[in-house]
């Protein structure tokens, strides 16, 4: 058996790009139990999974207190014993070692050594067809990185961060809403929740909004979400229609579509 590649850093940082690429903000509650990943040298990429919401995720090499891929490869990782392991660990800083078959693309084995301990995962699941998977964006986005689902860019957007979102989210819980209600009216983003006894209104943080108003419902996913990122997102919604949670940083890129509830 081959090393394919390895990869370190903090344990936290390791454990953020798994659970915000699964929804899971706490090991015991995955929201996708699983991930794929592509190991290339450019990047550590999750590639677009499909449904609602569909995830993309991308790191580069500078995510990483150090990165290096000797063969190009994907790995499958379970969401809940890998969160647990990184949280089991008490080192400043691990080494994931990812290996298997040199005539296969699949890894088989991965390893997480710390510095008194290491835990090993082998075999990993393999029931993945690689050769069809797309590493693109999903398709919901045109080659300039906007969102078009229907060809032309979401015309309302709304430059905010996860915390106001996360905001948003519980106030619908509060009130025990059917869905999250993502609203912008007359340049403001809006807190507009309302349940069988109880409403909350009122503006919600943001730095800019633009494009037309909009009153949009999502399911309670938008919170697993809103618990795995902090820091500036942006909003780019198609009123009556989806949304993309979009957030780039110098050395990595999260995209998340969401369908409308109806």
């Amino acid at each position: 058996m081959a090393e394919f590649a390895r990869l370190a850093g903090a344990p936290d940082r390791l454990a953020g790009l798994v659970g915000e690429t699964t929804l899971t903000p706490d090991a015991t509650d995955p929201y996708y139990e699983r991930v794929l990943f592509a190991l290339r040298e450019a990047a550590l990429t999750a590639p677009a999974r499909s449904g609602s919401p569909a995830v993309y995720t991308s790191y580069r090499p500078d995510h990483f207190d150090s990165y290096t891929v000797d063969r190009p490869s994907y790995v499958i990782l379970g969401a809940v014993p890998t969160l647990q392991w990184l949280d089991w660990l008490d080192d400043d800083r691990v080494e994931v070692v990812f290996g298997g078959d040199p005539g296969r693309q699949l890894v088989q084995w991965a390893e997480i050594r710390g510095r008194d301990h290491r835990m090993c995962a082998e075999p990993l699941p393999t029931d993945v067809a690689v050769e069809s998977v797309d590493l693109g964006m999903p398709a919901a986005f045109d080659d300039d990185g906007q969102f078009a689902p229907d060809g032309a860019p979401a015309p309302t957007r709304v430059e905010t961060d996860a915390a106001t979102l996360e905001r948003l989210v519980t106030a619908a819980e509060i009130v025990d809403s059917e869905g999250v209600p993502v609203v912008v009216e007359d340049g403001q983003f809006r807190l507009a929740v309302s349940g069988e006894v109880v409403a909350g209104t009122g503006t919600l943080s943001a730095r800019t909004v633009e494009g037309p108003d909009c009153r949009n419902w999502y399911g309670p996913e938008l919170g697993a979400l809103t618990r795995t990122l902090d820091g500036p997102i942006r909003l780019e919604i198609v009123p009556d229609g989806p949304m993309a949670v979009v957030q780039q940083t110098e050395s990595a890129t999260r995209r998340y579509v969401f369908d409308e509830r109806v």
